[in-house]
C-alpha cells in the first residue's frame, strides 16, 4: 500500500487517491497536527477501509467523535497542553446506550408498518404517505431520504437475513426491493397481485418472498428474479393479512380477515392443513415455534390461538390469556397487534378498547409487566428488537416510537 505525505494531498483528489487507487496518507506529526489524537487517526483509517462493510456507520462516527470530545473536555481544564490529552483518548470508547423511549418524527401520514433489522441497529418504517423512511436506532435520526416509489400507501415492510435489503408491499398492488446502502430500489416492481398487497415476509435465506394480498392470494417470488415461483396460492375465502414461512423454509403460514389460518407447502404451493378455525375474528399475526412444531396466531380482538403444525389440531385457545406456549414463537420481524419477544419472554401488543397504549405482558404468566403511553393516538404495528429489550410501534399520529424495556 503506497502512502503520501497528508499535508501534499489536494482535497479534489482525496476521494481518487484513498478510495480507488487505494494510496493512503501518512498520518502527521505531532508539531503539523497537535490535536490529531490517535483515536481520531483510527476512525479516519477505518473510514477509508477498502471494503465498504468495514467501514463505520454514521452513527458509529458521531458516537466516536462524542467520545473522544467528552474525554478532551474532562481533561481541558488547567492544561491547555494537547499532549497532555492524548492519554486520555486511548481509552475505549464508551458504551452508548439509546434513551429509554425515541420519538421518530417524518411521515406525513398514519404509520402502518415498522421493523428492526436482524441486527438491531436500524428501523424501517412505511406509512399511507407513500414513503419508506429507514431510522437509526440509536438515536433515531433518518439515515437516508425518503424512499419514494410506491404510487399508494406502504402496507407492509420485512428485512432480508442479511439487513441490507428490504421489501415493501403496498396499496398499488406490487412489491420492491430497496437497497439500504443507496437508497435504490434493486429489484421490481413484481407485477401480479390484483389487489393491495397486504403482507410480505422473507424466506429465511431470503432467496424467496411471500406476498399477501387483498385479491384472497398468497404469491410466493424469486427474489433476484422477481418471477413467480408457482400458481398463487388460492384458499382463503378473504384478504391475506398476516404470513411467516417456517425456520426450515419448507411451511409458510397465512393468516386472514376471513378469520382463518391455513398452512402451505412452499416447494409445492399447496395447502397442507386449513382452514384451521378458532378465531372470532380476523387474524392479525401468525408465527412459527422455533422448532417448528406449533404455530401461534393472534385475532384482531386479541384472542390466541396455539396449533399443531403436523395436524393442524387446535391445541389451546382461543383465549385472551397469553398461554405459555407463546414463549416459543421464533421472532417475527413484523407484527401488527401481536409481538412475542425472540427470548419469549415478552408478549407486546394493545387492545382496541384503549389503542394508543402499548402493553407488555409476561408470556408465562399472562400477567401484565408494564405500559408505555408515549403515543397520542391509536397504534398500528408492534415488534420486538432483536435483543428483547425494545419495542417499536407506530400510530395514527404519525410518528414511531422505540421503547426500552428496563424493568
Amino acid at each position: 500500500m503506497d502512502a503520501v505525505p497528508l499535508a501534499h494531498i489536494i482535497h479534489a483528489g482525496f476521494f481518487e487517491l484513498v478510495v480507488r487507487r487505494n494510496v493512503r496518507p501518512e498520518r502527521p506529526n505531532a508539531d503539523d497536527a497537535p490535536q490529531l489524537s490517535e483515536a481520531l487517526w483510527k476512525l479516519a483509517e477505518r473510514c477509508w477501509a477498502e471494503d465498504p462493510r468495514r467501514r463505520p456507520t454514521a452513527s458509529d462516527i458521531c458516537n466516536t467523535l462524542s467520545h473522544i470530545t467528552e474525554a478532551t473536555a474532562v481533561m481541558s481544564g488547567p492544561s491547555s497542553n494537547p499532549a497532555a490529552l492524548r492519554p486520555w483518548v486511548h481509552l475505549p470508547p464508551l458504551p452508548s446506550r439509546p434513551p429509554p423511549n425515541l420519538t421518530m418524527r417524518g411521515h406525513t401520514d398514519v404509520v402502518v408498518c415498522t421493523a428492526f433489522s436482524p441486527d438491531g441497529k436500524v428501523v424501517i418504517s412505511g406509512s399511507l404517505d407513500g414513503i419508506v423512511m429507514v431510522w437509526d436506532a440509536q438515536t433515531g435520526k433518518s439515515t437516508l431520504p425518503p424512499l419514494k416509489r410506491h404510487s399508494d400507501a406502504v402496507s407492509s415492510l420485512a428485512f432480508f437475513p442479511d439487513g441490507r435489503r428490504i421489501a415493501s408491499g403496498s396499496f398499488d398492488k406490487t412489491i420492491l426491493i430497496w437497497d439500504l446502502t443507496t437508497g435504490q430500489v434493486v429489484s421490481g416492481p413484481f407485477l401480479g397481485h390484483t389487489n393491495s398487497v397486504w403482507a410480505v415476509c422473507l424466506s429465511p435465506d431470503g432467496k424467496q418472498i411471500a406476498s399477501g394480498s387483498g385479491d384472497n392470494t398468497i404469491r410466493l417470488w424469486n427474489t433476484q428474479t422477481g418471477q413467480l415461483l408457482s400458481s398463487p396460492l388460492i384458499g382463503h375465502t378473504n384478504g391475506v393479512y398476516t404470513a411467516a414461512f417456517s425456520g426450515d423454509g419448507k411451511r409458510l403460514v397465512s393468516g386472514s380477515t376471513d378469520n382463518t389460518v391455513r398452512i402451505w407447502d412452499v416447494r409445492s404451493g399447496r395447502p397442507v392443513h386449513g382452514p384451521l378455525r378458532g378465531h372470532r375474528n380476523w387474524v392479525y399475526f401468525v408465527g412459527f415455534s422455533t422448532d417448528g412444531k406449533r404455530i401461534v396466531s393472534a385475532s384482531w380482538e386479541g384472542d390466541i390461538c396455539v396449533w399443531d403444525t403436523g395436524t393442524g389440531a387446535l391445541m389451546s385457545g382461543p383465549s385472551k390469556q397469553h398461554v405459555e406456549h407463546t414463549a416459543a414463537v421464533m421472532f417475527t420481524p413484523i407484527s401488527t397487534c401481536c409481538a412475542v419477544s425472540p427470548d419469549g419472554k415478552w408478549v407486546a401488543g394493545y387492545t382496541h378498547s384503549d389503542g394508543q397504549v402499548v402493553r407488555v405482558w409476561d408470556s408465562k404468566t399472562g400477567q401484565l409487566a408494564g405500559t408505555f403511553t408515549e403515543h397520542a393516538q391509536y397504534v398500528h404495528n408492534v415488534s420486538f428488537s432483536p435483543d428483547s429489550r425494545r419495542v417499536l410501534s407506530s400510530s395514527d399520529d404519525k410518528t414511531v416510537q422505540i421503547h426500552t424495556i428496563d424493568w
